[in-house]
């Protein structure tokens, strides 16, 4: 056994080092099991704590973890009996949406991680690790597949998707004619063989309502997916999350218009 005091990475050479891996003498203090051991289940450090430590990334922490079968703590265990406000919630959504409207990167985005490739990933040599021949005949297996109308609704069904929170105050604020379909109970299949389920159904009407997320949708240009349920015969008005927040009162002028009057 190591010491019990945290050993700073100018020490590493002298410490003693577990061959559970290779089989070969390592250099790494992360790769030692007692000490990580003794970091992440005396002390109680968490993963972060550890790679600050051993001069590393705490999802390298995380690999050794599993390689050497220490017991994980239960995700967010430190939070376990404590509940977040609504405005802590909203603040931390906020935060996360400003970042990727101001060009926010994923940190790992593009970049070469060497230390979680072949023998050094947690995984290798399990069953997630298949022969590249293997692997294109899966690929090819499912190249050009199609799904029915009827495998979509079973999906979601299995899914059991819910109204998300937009979607739940849109409902709230327009008249009942207005219904809420999202849930797959009004599935269509469009000119360009893809089958789609309208986020709200006009009832007696041939027209449908898309809620267009500021994030998730940024990329997609509306009057596409309009003329697309044009050619079916169904008009279509799509309504971006923005505008139903910031201009309620213009949103539920403008659906009252496409209910009762022609587009």
């Amino acid at each position: 056994m190591i010491n019990q005091q945290r050993a700073s990475p100018a020490n590493q050479s002298t410490l003693p080092f577990d061959s559970l891996s290779i089989g070969e003498e390592r250099g790494k203090l992360y790769q030692n099991r007692d000490w990580l051991k003794d970091r992440y289940i005396k002390e109680k450090l968490n993963s972060v704590e550890i790679a600050k430590l051993a001069d590393t990334q705490s999802n390298v922490i995380m690999v050794w973890l599993r390689r050497y079968k220490i017991a994980l703590r239960p995700q967010g265990w430190w939070f376990k009996g404590k509940k977040r406000t609504k405005k802590e919630k909203n603040k931390m959504s906020d935060t996360i949406k400003e970042g990727y409207k101001n060009g926010r990167i994923v940190w790992n985005k593009g970049k070469e991680r060497p230390e979680m490739k072949g023998e050094n990933n947690a995984n290798y040599g399990g069953k997630y690790t298949k022969l590249e021949s293997v692997r294109n005949k899966i690929s090819d297996a499912n190249k050009g597949r199609k799904i029915g109308e009827e495998e979509m609704q079973r999906r979601l069904k299995s899914w059991n998707r819910k109204p998300s929170g937009l979607e739940k105050f849109f409902d709230k604020i327009t008249p009942r004619i207005v219904r809420y379909t999202g849930d797959g109970s009004w599935w269509r299949k469009l000119p360009n063989g893809k089958y789609k389920n309208p986020d709200f159904k006009i009832k007696g009407q041939n027209k449908v309502i898309e809620l267009f997320g500021d994030y998730w949708h940024r990329n997609d240009n509306p009057q596409e997916l309009i003329e697309l349920y044009n050619q079916l015969g169904l008009q279509c008005i799509v309504i971006w999350e923005h505008e139903v927040y910031k201009n309620k009162e213009g949103i539920m002028e403008r659906v009252n218009k496409f209910i009762f009057l022609d587009i």
